[in-house]
């Protein structure tokens, strides 16, 4: 044993190597990438999700554009309803015209058909019930109305249900009323707890 070889320069061998390797490790990586074998990225595309790139190979890698309403059977456009407009003294009364509001103006869509509204992704066994209640039965009604209609609905219907953001329900409804299950499926891979 060579009394001149501590613990500390041991130490500082271990550390100087790691140090290398780190910085060979670094110039593989860029080298890799000029040559375009490693870590390709397709920046051109913004996605909707700014400032994060997309894999161009290997992954998943879903086109939002393709997902938003761009299938060649598209039904006709049906119409929004409108704003529902709100107070800062809105009561639950209020609310409950709101509600009686938006089922009239949705009643005829859908034929009376009853879908099951909990297959789209941040509808719950509470919220369809809500949503029921309201007028809203199937899949064609919810696509007619804006997330700015239906969110009273859930302040209406108690603080339970207020955090929930129903921005992406309208859309879901729109391709399970096609029938687009793959393509609703590949959505709402995208979405975390049913929001965008």
């Amino acid at each position: 044993m060579n009394p001149t070889y501590t613990f500390g320069t041991a130490s500082m061998e271990i550390i100087i190597l790691l140090l290398l390797a780190f910085l060979l490790g670094m110039l593989l990586c860029w080298l890799l990438r000029k040559m375009g074998l490693c870590c390709t990225v397709d920046t051109s595309a913004d996605y909707g999700y700014k400032n994060r790139p997309i894999p161009r190979e290997g992954g998943y890698t879903a086109d939002i554009n393709s997902l938003l309403r761009t299938s060649g059977n598209d039904v006709p456009a049906r119409p929004r309803t409108s704003e529902i407009p709100r107070s800062a003294t809105t009561a639950v009364s209020d609310a409950a015209a709101t509600a009686t509001s938006v089922a009239a103006s949705i009643a005829g869509i859908g034929g009376g058909r009853k879908d099951d509204l909990k297959k789209l992704e941040g509808i719950g066994p509470k919220i369809e019930q809500v949503l029921n209640t309201a007028g809203i039965q199937n899949f064609e009604q919810l696509a007619a109305m804006t997330p700015d209609a239906i969110k009273p609905l859930l302040e209406a219907a108690g603080s339970q249900f207020r955090m929930h953001d129903p921005n992406s329900w309208p859309y879901q409804a729109e391709l399970a009323a096609k029938g687009e299950w793959a393509r609703l499926q590949e959505y709402q891979n995208l979405l975390i707890n049913g929001q965008q």
